[in-house]
């Protein structure tokens, strides 16, 4: 299983990154505010630790490298 933690922003750009990285199938374990500061800027942010079967991974993954660089791109976003 891999376990990951995301900051972002906003919980919306925190669930994009997830879904990007390890796919729609993963499982959001925490959420919680981060009041200590994003970046330079100092500015709040959101952290989300998520889950995903390395099975899951893998066919994410080879799904991704059959697809040819543009359609890539679109699924990304």
């Amino acid at each position: 299983m891999q376990v990951r933690k995301f900051e972002a922003k906003t919980m919306k750009e925190a669930l994009e990154l997830v879904k990007t990285h390890m796919g729609p199938e993963a499982i959001i374990l925490s959420a919680k505010d981060n009041h200590k500061g994003f970046g330079l800027v100092g500015g709040t942010s959101v952290e989300v630790t998520a889950a995903v079967t390395d099975e899951v991974l893998k066919r994410k993954l080879l799904a991704e490298k059959k697809l040819k660089e543009e359609a890539r791109m679109r699924f990304q976003r």
